[in-house]
């Protein structure tokens, strides 16, 4: 099997224009939960999966691609940059897949995904895809909006004194990380239909609000 270690040696390789999209990627206005889009994509890719009869090993692909795009910031902040093309998302995500061996099915998923303009949401499909495989309620997800990409420890910071306050006990979580920089600073969770919003815009909407009152 197409070791990750190999995935993020791939991903490392290439030309340093990538890399210094990652600034841009800061800037970047989206505001996607994980919810319906998501579902959808994951709902087909599940179809196609079950089809080809392929399910292990396509869940073992988008398995290791999350593992990639959680452990490589600029990648990941590369495919959440608006201004990069769909084009070059495309085109770096099926370079990947095909260098790892992943599975033509799997392929031309990603590929599909890029075109349609949703590769700042894979992460969410995938963890999506994972949870209808899963079947159980012992596994669900949690969308972490940040200003800027979090690191694993961020991110797990986040989890332990927030999430793990709000979710029953022996739950396992994909913590997916999406960025909006329209938050300012903190983080806005949420998980299932449940919302928490920690994030420095809802501070400074409120102190607005109180010096709009005092005049």
């Amino acid at each position: 099997m197409f070791g990750l270690l190999r995935l993020r040696q791939l991903y490392s390789s290439f030309p340093k224009g990538h890399t210094s999209l990652y600034d841009l990627g800061r800037r970047a206005s989206l505001r996607s939960f994980a919810t319906g889009a998501d579902t959808r994509y994951a709902s087909i890719l599940q179809s196609v999966a079950e089809k080809d009869k392929s399910s292990d090993k396509t869940l073992q692909d988008m398995t290791d691609l999350s593992s990639t795009l959680s452990e490589s910031p600029h990648l990941s902040t590369l495919l959440l940059d608006p201004s990069a093309s769909r084009h070059v998302k495309a085109s770096i995500l099926s370079d990947i897949a095909a260098k790892a061996g992943f599975q033509p099915s799997s392929q031309r998923f990603l590929q599909a995904v890029a075109e349609n303009g949703r590769a700042n949401e894979l992460p969410g499909i995938i963890a999506a895809y994972r949870a209808l495989l899963g079947g159980d309620a012992g596994v669900g997800s949690a969308t972490v909006i940040s200003a800027v990409p979090l690191s694993k420890w961020q991110l797990a910071s986040v989890e332990k004194n927030y999430i793990s306050q709000i979710v029953k006990q022996g739950v396992e979580l994909e913590l997916v990380n999406k960025v909006d920089p329209a938050i300012m600073g903190g983080v806005q969770i949420q998980v299932g239909d449940k919302f928490v919003d920690l994030s420095v815009r809802k501070e400074f909407l409120k102190v607005k609000e109180l010096l709009q009152g005092a005049v």
